[in-house]
């Protein structure tokens, strides 16, 4: 039976829980678990490779920095103090309240000016669009700094964001924010609930055609910006479009595909719930805040011809659900969007 399972999966995440470690934290089939986070939902890598950026779906938690020389963990923003220095995005949007920040889908890139910048879906507090400067190391360690924001208009959801070299992003929009158990019924029921929206600082957002699917949800730009990769998470398909096209050019048949990050050797490595929606509301957040037993997949999709291989797939300890899967420091690194951990296993080793 249903059950509603998405939208009370979707519900539930949001609240988040505490950021402390629960369950056992020890090495299992060479997998290694960093734990005392909470709902590590996305993941992105730093230019230089050590750090990795990545959200928590808690609120009050921000963007925090994992050190891969040694897996530490401290907090990227809010730092302690806000560092506030708006430019970006809407002249108007007003920096949020840091202990509010509930952040999700985020996205880190150079803009036109070299400059980098993390791109975040926040929904605490207000539904917007957070941008961030991130600043070359001080002490060794990267800075970030608040550099403005786009207020989500109403009724839009957003999952996932990227940015754009002009200033701009492209969001998912997963349902209306105002009806999620409705959007969720639709969607399972067959019914298009979300699609992409592009924001550009001229002229705010726009609709993209033909990106209407069943829950819309990770989203991946080429490096050149020619093309970009959609998750249609209940339509269990990746979409590849071209970014001033239509109707996709290709449809990768993918189950329940979550978040998609680019690997090294230049594949999109897609987060996969690859289990029974029965199995989805049994991963849903465990009230001790632990990890969840879903299983999933990463596979790695050739992004020219389209050649799928699996990665890794997986079943209960250490994790289960993973969202999003990134390589660095020889590592593969892989969040949830419940539990307390991130895990990891060699790029040498197959579990």
């Amino acid at each position: 039976m249903m059950r509603l399972a998405l939208a009370l999966a979707w519900l539930l995440a949001q609240s988040g829980w505490a950021d402390t470690q629960r369950g056992p934290c020890d090495p299992v089939d060479g997998i290694t678990s960093i734990c005392g986070l909470s709902a590590p939902e996305d993941i992105e890598v730093l230019p230089d490779g050590r750090y990795l950026v990545f959200s928590q779906m808690h609120e009050g938690l921000g963007l925090s920095l994992l050190d891969t020389r040694d897996d530490s963990v401290r907090p990227l923003y809010p730092p302690g103090a806000s560092q506030v220095e708006p430019g970006w995005g809407e002249a108007d949007c007003a920096a949020p309240n840091p202990e509010q920040m509930l952040l999700h889908g985020i996205h880190l890139a150079r803009r036109g000016d070299g400059r980098l910048q993390v791109l975040a879906v926040n929904h605490g507090g207000r539904e917007s669009v957070e941008f961030f400067e991130i600043l070359e190391p001080r002490q060794d360690l990267p800075v970030a700094i608040w550099r403005g924001c786009v207020i989500t208009p109403e009724p839009l959801f957003f999952n996932d964001v990227v940015s754009l070299s002009d200033g701009g992003f492209l969001a998912t929009h997963m349902f209306s924010r105002n009806a999620q158990t409705w959007g969720a019924i639709k969607a399972l029921a067959g019914s298009e609930t979300g699609r992409v929206y592009r924001w550009r600082p001229a002229s705010g957002f726009e609709a993209v055609p033909g990106t209407g699917v069943r829950m819309a949800n990770g989203i991946a730009i080429a490096p050149d910006e020619r093309h970009f990769f959609l998750n249609a998470y209940l339509g269990s398909e990746v979409r590849k479009y071209a970014l001033e096209g239509g109707e996709p050019l290709a449809i990768l048949p993918i189950s329940r595909p979550d978040n998609s990050a680019w690997d090294s050797r230049g594949r999109l490595l897609v987060a996969s719930h690859d289990d029974s929606l029965g199995a989805i509301v049994d991963g849903l957040p465990r009230s001790d805040g632990g990890p969840v037993d879903l299983r999933f997949k990463i596979v790695a999709i050739d992004p020219d011809t389209l050649e799928t291989e699996t990665v890794l797939e997986r079943e209960g300890a250490p994790m289960g659900g993973g969202t999003v899967a990134v390589d660095a420091a020889d590592h593969v690194y892989i969040g949830s969007y419940a539990g307390d951990r991130i895990i990891k296993f060699p790029l040498t080793i197959s579990p």
